[in-house]
């Protein structure tokens, strides 16, 4: 039955959904364990590997939602309407009980990754938000004290920064 395979490629992507969640995991544990350390390039080789992830569950997504779709056309259904426990409600148990589990660790791995994220980002914004403060202390300690140019020269103006690098 073309149904049955398409349960087990629906279950083998939900397996799939979960690795790539676990991953994502990791990575995020990952960053937060490095706060407030600047190590640049573990820095942009953790952002590529979150990014890569990302794009590698936003693939296998756009999978699964073709697969229901196909499933729900070789059932008779709206596709919009087949929810993942009216599937497992028509599939063979050992499938349903393989969905089944599938769904719980994704949404577990769900929630912390929602939390892990949630953290990260609130200690990068105290960071960001120090950096400002410190940024602004500077600026007025240059305009208080008169600076000399590369020639020599009292400057009367307050320095600007060009850019700055963090």
């Amino acid at each position: 039955m073309a149904s049955e395979a398409m349960l087990q490629d629906l279950s083998q992507l939900l397996r799939g959904a979960v690795a790539l969640h676990q991953s994502l995991k990791e990575r995020l544990e990952e960053e937060a364990e490095q706060e407030g350390r600047l190590n640049g390039p573990a820095v942009l080789r953790l952002q590529q590997l979150k990014y890569n992830t990302a794009r590698q569950i936003q693939d296998l997504e756009g999978r699964r939602m073709a697969l229901v779709k196909e499933l729900a056309k070789a059932w008779g259904e709206d596709s919009g309407d087949l929810t993942l426990k009216r599937i497992a409600a028509k599939s063979p148990p050992h499938v349903a009980a393989d969905l089944g589990a599938s769904h719980e660790a994704l949404l577990a791995l769900v929630a912390e990754i929602q939390e892990l994220a949630s953290g990260t980002s609130a200690n990068a914004q105290a960071r960001l938000l120090a950096v400002d403060a410190t940024l602004a202390v500077i600026h007025e300690a240059v305009k208080v004290h008169p600076t000399y140019s590369g020639a020599g020269k009292l400057r009367t103006q307050p320095v600007t920064f060009t850019h700055t690098a963090v």
